[in-house]
């Protein structure tokens, strides 16, 4: 996309840097650029490994998946990008600090809603992923699907179809038969 702020008008034309997602009215200097690139004068340039976002090749603004900005004491990012350990699959701040978790465990809350950055086992009997909440299953082991009872309560229930050989996503969804 190209921006032509003069005129307060956008036309689709390609900017001159392959990189580029978006550039300014000369074609030339990059506006906004993709993912794993960060604009520095206006040219885009590589991020640092395992970064999306960053305003250098030094300094990362948004870590990839499975990656944190490590952050300094009073909250700052440092811009330098290092990878969540066990049993984060996601994490925040430090390599511990978990905002998904690994198969058969969830991330654990306060009572107030706020996220401690611990993992847990689920605890919903036969769960296969909950990763993102200890509490909810997203999925369940062979032979049983989610079934939601209300708003925060949902269990591991046996497929309703007796043909059924898989309904991980929901105990009424027969994903692969037996047959």
């Amino acid at each position: 996309l190209n921006k032509n702020e003069q005129e307060g008008t956008s036309v689709c034309s390609q900017c001159a840097q392959s990189l580029c997602e978006e550039c300014y009215a000369d074609y030339y200097k990059c506006e906004k650029c993709n993912l794993g690139f960060g604009i520095m004068d206006g040219v885009c340039n590589s991020c640092p490994p395992n970064c999306l976002e960053c305003t250098s090749s030094e300094f990362c603004t948004r870590a990839d998946f499975g990656y944190y900005l490590e952050m300094n004491d009073d909250g700052t990012t440092t811009g330098k990008v290092y990878q969540c350990t066990s049993p984060c699959i996601d994490c925040y701040g430090n390599s511990q600090n978990c905002t998904s978790c690994e198969r058969d465990k969830g991330v654990v809350f306060n009572e107030d809603g706020s996220i401690t950055g611990n993992c847990q086992a689920c605890e919903v009997f036969t769960c296969q992923n909950c990763s993102s909440n200890y509490k909810m299953c997203i999925s369940c082991y062979l032979g049983s699907g989610v079934e939601i009872i209300n708003e925060t309560n949902v269990q591991c229930s046996i497929c309703q179809d007796e043909n059924c050989e898989n309904c991980p996503y929901n105990y009424t969804n027969c994903t692969e038969c037996k047959y």
